[in-house]
């Protein structure tokens, strides 16, 4: 049954929210969080702290926290190759998605292999992923609109 509302068919997805881009937040699709077990959801939390734990321990600490919270309200989906197979280079392709974290996660298919030891991957090191937080997002924000500027800040100078 977890298995029906995680998986969504075998068409590997491009990324929904780019970076720098205003996003709507997809909700609702996949298994929610309040499907699983306690054990499921340290796994959720264990796979979410990798985008997360790239901050600080206390932005970290916090933004952990404030997930977990509202973890019942998050869902994962997955599309894509459900078996880890290097000589095909059938991509993968996940979503987290909730009201304090949204990642995106995808191996696409098609891409340059890589020779790693002998073994040619057929595509598996092309990947494409993004972290944010729907309730603090970056998109259209004015550090965001300089950062993304070629031309530096206004009128020269150092940012």
């Amino acid at each position: 049954m977890q298995e029906d509302k995680l998986y969504q068919g075998s068409e590997v997805k491009n990324l929904v929210c780019a970076p720098g881009g205003a996003c709507t937040y997809p909700t609702g699709t996949g298994l929610a969080g309040s499907d699983l077990t306690d054990e499921q959801k340290q796994l959720l939390l264990d796979v979410i702290a990798n985008w997360v734990g790239l901050s600080d321990e206390e932005t970290t600490t916090k933004a952990l926290a404030k997930i977990e919270a509202t973890l019942d309200e998050t869902y994962v989906n997955w599309s894509g190759a459900t078996e880890y197979n290097m000589s095909q280079g059938d991509g993968v392709y996940f979503q987290i998605s909730g009201p304090d974290v949204y990642i995106e996660f995808s191996n696409q298919q098609g891409s340059a292999g890589a020779d790693v030891t002998g073994y040619t991957t057929a595509g598996w090191g092309h990947i494409h992923t993004i972290y944010r937080d729907p309730t603090n997002d970056y998109a259209n924000s004015a550090t965001q609109q300089e950062a993304a500027s070629m031309g530096g800040p206004p009128n020269g100078g150092a940012p």
